[in-house]
């Protein structure tokens, strides 16, 4: 049995950042970019939006690595026909 070893190519790369950034917009997307629907109610309500607006970023950012790193491994090394037999 000949084992092959599998390499990114420069391909592979922007595809992998690219299925990153899909994921983070998409993500920044539905969760309305992190933004308190009025923040203007008080000058507390403000300072805790920012805090959030920070945190948010921060967890997408995380969350869409991971995600997108995930996504674009399932897809890349799947298993196909033959190579499917262990």
């Amino acid at each position: 049995m000949q084992e092959q070893r599998k390499i990114l190519s420069a391909k592979d790369y922007v595809a992998w950042i690219m299925t990153i950034l899909f994921v983070f917009v998409v993500s920044m997307y539905i969760g309305s970019w992190g933004l308190f629907r009025d923040p203007s109610l008080s000058p507390q309500t403000r300072i805790i939006n920012a805090a959030h607006q920070i945190t948010f970023l921060l967890a997408m950012s995380v969350f869409s690595i991971f995600a997108g790193t995930l996504i674009f491994f399932v897809i890349r090394f799947r298993a196909r026909g033959e190579e499917a037999e262990l």
